[in-house]
C-alpha cells in the first residue's frame, strides 16, 4: 500500500495496536479509502472510511462516523470509541528494546533499575506526545540528553529522554495535543546508539507504560446509534472479503463526487 495509507491505519488503530511490538505474522488488514482526483488523474489519498485490523486472531474494526456537534472519530461495531486517554506507543513504527525493570546496563555494566521502556528507531524519527497536556520540562538533563516531560493531568505525566532535537515551538508551558511531535529519536546524554526512552509516572512513581490501560473515550450518542448502525452497515458491506485479499491489495469500486472533486473509492 501507499506509505501515506499506511500511516494512516496505523493512526486509526493506535489506541489497540502498539506497531512497534505487538504486530505478529499472520496479522491481516482490510480497509475502504478515499482517493482524491484532479483533471482525471490521482493526485492523493483522502481518509479511511473503514477498516479492520486483526491482531493474533483478535478482529478491532473502526468505521468512521461524523455528525453535526460530533466531531469525527472512529468506533467499533458497538459504537464504542477506539479513542483512549493515552496513545499505546510514542512512535508510530519501531521495536522494543528494553523494557521496564531491572536490566544489565550496556554502559555502566551493572545491574540497574530500568524505569521505562527503550524503543529503537532510526535517528531522526519523529516522537509523539502519548497524551494532551503541558510541557513542563524541554532541556538537556545530563545522561539523559535532550528531555521533553509533560504533566497530562493531577495524576499522570510522561518523559521522552536522548531526543535529537526538540519539535517546533516546544518549550516549558507549550500546550500540547495528543500526536503532536514534540522532539526526534537521537542518542544525546549516555546511550549506545539512537533510541527512545520513554517514561510514564501515575502520582508521581514510575510506572510500566506497557502495562497501563485507559478508558476509551465516549461513546456515539444514544440519540445518534440508529444513524451510525445504518451507517456501519453500509460502511462494512464495502469491506473486500479476507480470502479476496490475498491476491490483490487494492480493487477500485465507486467514485463519488465531493466539494472539492471526484473521489474514488477503494477497497
Amino acid at each position: 500500500m501507499d506509505s501515506s495509507v499506511i500511516n494512516r491505519m496505523a493512526e486509526v488503530f493506535a489506541w489497540q495496536v502498539d506497531f512497534n511490538r505487538e504486530v505478529q505474522q499472520g496479522d491481516r488488514w482490510r480497509l475502504v479509502a478515499e482517493r482524491h482526483y484532479a483533471k482525471g488523474k490521482p493526485v492523493g489519498w483522502g481518509e479511511i472510511i473503514v477498516a479492520e485490523y486483526e491482531n493474533v486472531g483478535v478482529v478491532t474494526t473502526a468505521i468512521r462516523f461524523k455528525h453535526n456537534g460530533l466531531k469525527k472519530q472512529y468506533f467499533g461495531k458497538d459504537g464504542n470509541s477506539l479513542r483512549r486517554l493515552f496513545l499505546k506507543s510514542p512512535l508510530r513504527f519501531g521495536r522494543v528494546t528494553s523494557r521496564f525493570g531491572v536490566r544489565f546496563h550496556p554502559i555502566l555494566k551493572v545491574n540497574k533499575k530500568h524505569m521505562g521502556v527503550d524503543y529503537g528507531a532510526p535517528r531522526g524519527t519523529p516522537i509523539m506526545a502519548v497524551g494532551n497536556g503541558v510541557v513542563i520540562q524541554a532541556a538537556r538533563r545530563g545522561a539523559s540528553g535532550n528531555t521533553v516531560k509533560i504533566r497530562h493531568n493531577s495524576t499522570y505525566q510522561t518523559a521522552y529522554r536522548h531526543l535529537s532535537k526538540f519539535g517546533k515551538g516546544i518549550k516549558r508551558g507549550t500546550k500540547i495535543e495528543m500526536g503532536q511531535v514534540i522532539g526526534y529519536v537521537g542518542a544525546t546524554g549516555r546511550a549506545t546508539g539512537p533510541h527512545l526512552h520513554f517514561e510514564f509516572y501515575k502520582d508521581g512513581r514510575f510506572v510500566d507504560p506497557l502495562g497501563l490501560k485507559f478508558p476509551s473515550a465516549d461513546p456515539v450518542p444514544e440519540k445518534l446509534m440508529e444513524e451510525f448502525e445504518a451507517l456501519a452497515a453500509k460502511s462494512l458491506a464495502m469491506l473486500p472479503d479476507w480470502d479476496s485479499i490475498l491476491d490483490q491489495s487494492v480493487i477500485a469500486t465507486s467514485v463519488e463526487e465531493s466539494q472539492s472533486g471526484p473521489i474514488e473509492i477503494v477497497r
